[in-house]
C-alpha cells in the first residue's frame, strides 16, 4: 500500500467519524421549482474533536440505526430461532439508546454551534435576499478552502483556527 493510498484511507475515515469538515457542516440543495437553499453550520472554535465527533454522529444517527437494524434482523433470524419482529426489536432498542446518548453527549456542542441559512429563487431577478444567499455560499467556500489546505498541508494549524473563528465571529 503507497503513502498516497493510506494518506486517503485516513481521510475517509476522518470523515465517516468527524464528517467532512472539522469546523462543522454545509447543506445545499436545488428544489423542484428553482429554488436553492444553502446552508452552514459552524461548531464553536477549541470545541474538542471528541464533541464535534459526537455532533456529526447524532446528526446523522437515525439513517445509520435504520441500516443497522435493517442488515441485523436477517442476521439474527438465520442464527436464532426468533421472528424478525422480535430480532429487529434487540438493534433497533440498542440504536435508539446510543442515538440518545449520542445527542445528549452533543448538547453542548450543538447549542454553541452558529448556522446561517439562505434560500433564493433562481428564475426571478436578483433581490436583497440573494446577497444573503451569497454571503453564506461564501462563507462556505472560504471554510472548504481552508479546510483543504488543512488536509494538504498549505494552511497552517494557526492559520485554519484563525480563519474559523473569523467565520464563527461573523455569523454570531
Amino acid at each position: 500500500m503507497g503513502g498516497g493510498t493510506t494518506a486517503r484511507l485516513r481521510l475517509w475515515a476522518r470523515w465517516l467519524l468527524d464528517g467532512r469538515y472539522r469546523w462543522g457542516y454545509a447543506v445545499a440543495r436545488t428544489g423542484r421549482y428553482g429554488t436553492q437553499s444553502i446552508g452552514v453550520h459552524i461548531f464553536a472554535p477549541g470545541t474538542s474533536p471528541k464533541l464535534r465527533r459526537c455532533a456529526h454522529l447524532a446528526r446523522m444517527w437515525t439513517p445509520v440505526s435504520a441500516a443497522g437494524t435493517i442488515a441485523a434482523a436477517p442476521v439474527i433470524v438465520a442464527v436464532a430461532d426468533v421472528s424478525v419482529a422480535v430480532a429487529g426489536g434487540g438493534p433497533l432498542a440498542l440504536f435508539v439508546a446510543t442515538g440518545i446518548a449520542l445527542r445528549r453527549a452533543s448538547a453542548a456542542t450543538r447549542a454553541h454551534a452558529v448556522s446561517a441559512y439562505a434560500r433564493r429563487r433562481v428564475s426571478e431577478a436578483s433581490t436583497p435576499i440573494d446577497s444573503r444567499f451569497d454571503e453564506v455560499a461564501l462563507t462556505i467556500q472560504r471554510l472548504h478552502a481552508a479546510e483543504e489546505g488543512r488536509d494538504d498541508g498549505s494552511v497552517s494549524v494557526r492559520a485554519y483556527l484563525a480563519l474559523w473563528n473569523t467565520e464563527f465571529e461573523r455569523l454570531t
